[in-house]
């Protein structure tokens, strides 16, 4: 049976491969459903990712608008209630019912002095305590919440802190109470002081029964403190010139460019000499400096060449006095009556000839001699003069070791 074997063979071969076809068109159907099961599966899971983030979003806003909310909820938390505190519910709070500052202020709190709280002192410490606490809280209490029983003055039961510790002050009339007038005069005050451009008062201000003049009683503080330096002319009263004229020389030494008074301002009759009367401060504690000719009278030209030296001392490029300047008789010498200061501390020493007058050679010596001590590139004293007997040699005495050697013979020699 070859030919029945041949068609089993071929029957058997075309099943095998039509097996094999069928296989692998499943195999290709099955990588397909797995490539789509794997992307269902990824999205799948994208989708719970993101939904799970989504979620951790919202309950974070969540949270941090609760927590935010906490915050400003502590932020503006002010303390227990008055009904939290008045354990008993009588109306009022014990010293035992109060804690924390309202038991350390308690007796500030109860202004009535009952021993007790009520609610309107609690509410006013509340309000007092969380007005300080902020940063806006400007007003202080007025007038006529102070004014207790509306009478229209107040007296020391209606204040406390500053305005009871300064009510003699404000009591201006030392009636024993404050009016509207006083509180307000001393409300302004205040208010100026802590200002940024505070004025003080004027003439007219602080002239209360407006006679032109001002009294011991009108004035306070500097002005008080001042009053006889002020009161020029020793009339027990200040007048509204010698007010204007103390208040530019206040405002002349706080300016920055203070200017002195001139000789005709200083010179208040007029007579062209200034006496002690006329002066005050650095020139009446240098009158005698000034007054070079003895006169007992500053002459403007006395004032002058004071107020030159002194401006010379302030300056950067300070000057000092040449020969010819000093010489004021053209002697060509120099007397003790020519000098003062330095000059004349050191007059003997300048005489290098002892004649009892500074030769100009002497004076430009010493001049030198100052110039080289306190110059960049000082070397030391002049041997002239420091040769006082003019031997050529300098002694011990007349000498310094540490500028100058000693010869065998014990005497000094000059520099090596």
């Amino acid at each position: 049976m070859p030919g029945l074997d041949r068609h089993c063979i071929a029957s058997s071969t075309f099943a095998l491969v039509k097996t094999n076809d069928m296989n692998s068109t499943l195999y290709e159907i099955s990588e397909i459903i797995m490539k789509k099961y794997t992307l269902i599966t990824a999205a799948i899971l994208m989708g719970t990712a993101t939904y799970t983030f989504a979620n951790l979003v919202n309950e974070n806003v969540v949270f941090s608008q609760e927590n935010n909310s906490s915050f400003q909820s502590d932020k503006q938390h002010k303390g227990p209630t008055f009904a939290q505190l008045d354990k008993d519910g009588d109306g009022e709070i014990s010293k035992s019912e109060a804690r924390g500052r309202l038991l350390v202020h308690f007796d500030d709190a109860d202004t009535s002095g009952s021993g007790t709280l009520s609610a309107a002192e609690f509410d006013a410490f509340k309000m007092n305590y969380t007005g300080k606490s902020s940063k806006q809280h400007k007003q202080r209490p007025t007038f006529a919440q102070l004014d207790s029983n509306d009478d229209g003055q107040l007296s020391r039961d209606d204040l406390q802190g500053r305005l009871l510790a300064d009510f003699d002050k404000i009591d201006t009339d030392g009636s024993g109470m404050i009016s509207q007038a006083e509180f307000e005069a001393f409300k302004s005050e205040r208010k100026g002081k802590s200002g940024k451009h505070h004025k003080r008062q004027t003439f007219a201000q602080l002239d209360s029964n407006n006679d032109g003049q001002l009294s011991r009683d009108d004035v306070q503080g500097r002005l008080l403190a001042n009053f006889d330096q002020i009161d020029t002319d020793g009339s027990g009263m200040i007048s509204q010139a010698e007010f204007e004229t103390f208040k530019s020389e206040r405002k002349g030494k706080g300016g920055k460019h203070h200017k002195r008074q001139t000789f005709a301002q200083l010179d208040s009759n007029n007579d062209g000499q200034l006496s002690k009367d006329d002066l005050q401060g650095r020139l009446l504690a240098n009158f005698d400096q000034i007054d070079t000719d003895g006169s007992g009278m500053i002459s403007q030209a006395e004032f002058e060449a004071f107020k030159s030296e002194c401006k010379g001392k302030g300056g950067k490029h300070h000057k000092r006095q040449t020969f010819a300047q000093l010489d004021s008789n053209s002697d060509g010498q120099l007397s003790k009556d020519d000098l003062q200061g330095r000059l004349l501390a050191d007059f003997d020493n300048i005489d290098t000839d002892g004649s009892g007058m500074i030769s100009q050679a002497e004076f430009e010596a010493f001049k030198s001699e100052r110039k080289g001590k306190g110059g960049k590139h000082h070397k030391g004293g002049n041997f002239t003069l420091q040769d006082s007997n003019n031997e050529g040699q300098l002694s011990r005495d007349e000498g310094s070791v540490s500028n100058w050697q000693l010869s065998r013979e014990g005497t000094f020699i000059s520099r090596a």
